[in-house]
């Protein structure tokens, strides 16, 4: 449900006609493992789930890509002569600590409307960057794929 969850649909040219579900998944699996997802799965050859820690402290926090993701799914289709693979990622970490990060300052500072505001709005601000990015990001998951499946 918006804004928690986004999708993301796209339809696999013909590029990737050769390259068996699994295959894909397995390349995304390495890179998400690379960048520090904690839990990864792969089920009936067509469905890769991931999910993170809430609290989690590593190198690099913050600026990974996965950090604001709770958990997501990557899944391939074949619809008749398509296969399309659909991207769905919870983002409510951002709304949980932006909500708490507002109020906490608001009540620190007395001020608690303009506090609550004002990281109300960094929240969305930085929600709305995470989306962009992880849009991007999936574009280049896919492109790795092809780049590591050239036969």
């Amino acid at each position: 449900m918006f804004p928690f969850l986004i999708k993301y649909k796209k339809i696999l040219n013909q590029d990737f006609n050769l390259i068996e579900n699994e295959n894909i998944l397995k390349t995304i699996k390495g890179n998400l493992k690379r960048n520090g997802v904690d839990r990864i799965s792969i089920s009936n050859g067509s469905i890769l789930n991931f999910e993170n820690d809430f609290f989690a402290i590593r190198p690099g926090l913050n600026w990974n890509i996965w950090e604001g993701i709770s958990k997501g799914k990557i899944e391939i289709v074949k619809n008749q002569q398509i296969r399309e693979v659909s991207y769905l990622f919870n983002t409510s970490r951002f709304f949980i600590i932006g909500l708490t990060a507002g109020v906490f300052i608001g009540i620190v500072s007395k001020m608690v409307w303009p506090g609550f505001f004002a990281f109300t709005v960094l929240g969305l601000l930085n929600w709305t960057i995470s989306i962009i990015r992880h849009r991007v990001n999936f574009n280049d998951l896919l492109n790795e794929v092809l780049r590591n499946n050239k036969n």
